[in-house]
């Protein structure tokens, strides 16, 4: 990693989004992460930074690159609760229905931790709840082994077929 890259992903860390439009203007790529870092979207979308998450989109920051463990920006502002972030990457475009690595999609990780108000999002921008990891669990199976009732519920409302 160059010094450049460390200081683009320190300040995206932090949060400094003059420094990081700073620094895209004058070149840096916004998708770069380097072999197992997470590319600076990644980083933005964990700390929760909808302003920095745009300005990367802005600058040509894949939604669709994965990190080492296969999972896009969405599937870590999902896992990191970063509601806003959702949203946002949501409104840039980002695929609701994008698998991980065990074709997992945010919807699973959603319903996972209980997080009814990005569960509900991931569903108004089109996420399937139809949708099986490689395991055939549904959303719905992961909300229910862990408890979440109301995401349970929403699962259920949103649901024409339910399956078994």
């Amino acid at each position: 990693m160059t010094y450049f890259q460390k200081i683009k992903r320190k300040f995206s860390l932090q949060g400094d989004l003059a420094l990081v439009k700073c620094l895209l203007d004058v070149g840096a790529d916004p998708s770069l992460g380097g072999k197992h870092q997470l590319p600076p979207l990644h980083l933005a979308a964990m700390i929760g930074s909808p302003t920095i998450v745009q300005a990367l989109v802005d600058k040509g920051a894949s939604l669709a690159a994965n990190d080492f463990v296969l999972f896009t920006a969405l599937h870590c502002a999902t896992y990191f609760a970063n509601e806003q972030v959702v949203r946002c990457l949501l409104s840039c475009g980002a695929d609701g229905n994008v698998c991980g690595g065990v074709k997992d999609r945010p919807l699973h990780l959603a319903a996972s931790r209980g997080l009814s108000a990005i569960t509900s999002l991931l569903l108004e921008a089109g996420a399937d709840p139809q949708l099986a990891d490689d395991e055939g669990n549904l959303p719905l199976h992961f909300a229910a082994k862990t408890g979440h009732m109301a995401v349970l519920n929403i699962l259920l409302r949103s649901s024409s077929n339910v399956v078994e």
